[in-house]
């Protein structure tokens, strides 16, 4: 019954859920990637990252040449 119920809430997870869970699966993404893999532009997909990022569920690095790096964040309890 379990399954059932996920398999359910899976059917109505939005982009930005399905892009938080890669995120946490890969540990990090390029926003040039995340771009690719939905079928976005690039604003888009930071304007994305942004609201992650401001409900502290991820980090985004910006590096000095290349694409900006979204990134898990580490739960410190386990460190």
């Amino acid at each position: 019954e379990y399954k059932k119920d996920t398999e359910e809430i899976k059917k109505y997870q939005t982009d930005i859920d399905r892009l938080l869970n890669l995120i946490e699966k890969y540990g990090k993404l390029r926003l040039n990637e995340i771009a690719e893999v939905f079928n976005i532009n690039k604003k888009e997909a930071e304007r994305w990252a942004n609201i992650l990022e401001e409900h502290n569920l991820i980090k985004i690095h910006y590096p000095v040449i290349g694409s900006p790096i979204l990134m898990k964040i580490e739960d410190e309890k386990h460190s």
